[in-house]
């Protein structure tokens, strides 16, 4: 299934000066060792310093191979959210009721807000997806449509409504949000307006997971992911500059989910994060997207299921790479 795991442990180091590429060599040695020792048999890893893609390197694949990201979609389908916000085609504080007002609804769903689906905060509790998703393997028509009016009509679980709780589900419904008010494709819109602006020329919808589009189901390789991220949230950027005047959710110990990211205040700035993770039978994927305040970021894709255990690895070895 596809998984996240919402903490990082990007503490404050006091750290020598270490030139650009002193430091990418570093990043990409942790990366080598961490496949090493975890067993992965193929992936890629893309290396970025102050918005600029600085090194692509692969073990089993070719260094710009296009792999699922599995839940790194949902940061693709926040900006195409965002992107409408700014055109003034849509509102944060639209409500579910104004976007569909023909659809039947369960008691309450009229009445989520944009911004709290964005966040995960709507108060939507059980992901059908979960149980779904295995069933959808190798349908590439988008399933975003079918989840959100099912979730329309279930509606929100009333106790955790303005409480974070992570949920396919939400990001689903922001997939046929932006088919609704755009007339277009989700995909063809996220394409037009946040990937190929910034450059990337490998992403499509996966023929495996292209079902679960706005929430999972995008490929592309690690440096166009790369490039993608860094776009939006640079330093230099509205959002990446300071994300609290965007939706924002507290998960727990300073850390918030944003628009389709995660993050926290550190060293006089913020650091970005989000894990995915296939995890369904032999069909598996690992993912990771991490930016830190000192302008470095990485993307690693793999072929392999990141368990917490992986994840928390992957995490603190790139992490003291980076303030080593």
């Amino acid at each position: 299934m596809i998984r996240t795991l919402l903490t990082a442990f990007c503490f404050l180091i006091v750290t020598p000066m270490v030139s650009a590429a002193d430091k990418t060599d570093q990043f990409e040695s942790a990366w080598r060792g961490w496949m090493t020792d975890q067993g992965i048999k193929a992936g890629t890893i893309a290396i970025g310093f102050e918005g600029n893609l600085a090194r692509e390197a692969g073990i089993g694949w070719p260094a710009d191979h296009a792999a699922p990201i599995a839940s790194l979609s949902k940061l693709i389908t926040g900006l195409c959210i965002l992107d409408l916000v700014d055109k003034g085609q849509l509102s944060l504080e639209a409500t579910i009721g104004e976007i569909f007002p023909d659809y039947p609804t369960a008691r309450g769903a009229e009445e989520m807000v944009l911004g709290d689906i964005l966040t995960h905060s709507a108060g939507l509790g059980n992901d059908r997806t979960q149980k779904k998703m295995p069933l959808w393997l190798g349908d590439k028509n988008p399933r975003h449509a079918e989840v959100a009016k099912h979730t329309i009509r279930k509606g929100p679980h009333q106790p955790i409504k303005g409480k974070y709780f992570y949920n396919n589900e939400n990001y689903a419904i922001l997939g046929h949000v932006i088919e609704t008010i755009t007339g277009e494709t989700y995909a063809a819109y996220c394409a037009g307006e946040i990937l190929k602006p910034a450059g990337v020329t490998s992403a499509k919808l996966s023929s495996l997971y292209g079902g679960f589009a706005a929430w999972g189901g995008w490929e592309m390789n690690a440096g166009d992911y790369l490039k993608m991220a860094n776009s939006r949230l640079a330093l230099n950027t509205k959002l990446g500059g300071n994300p609290f005047a965007f939706p924002h959710r507290a998960i727990a110990n300073g850390m918030f989910y944003g628009p389709g990211i995660v993050f926290r205040t550190f060293g006089g700035g913020h650091n970005f994060w989000h894990f995915g993770a296939y995890c369904i039978d032999r069909f598996q994927a690992g993912t990771f997207f991490v930016q830190w305040q000192n302008g470095y970021s990485v993307t690693v894709l793999t072929d392999t299921c990141f368990d917490d255990a992986k994840m928390i690895s992957l995490d603190g070895a790139l992490t003291k790479a980076a303030f080593r």
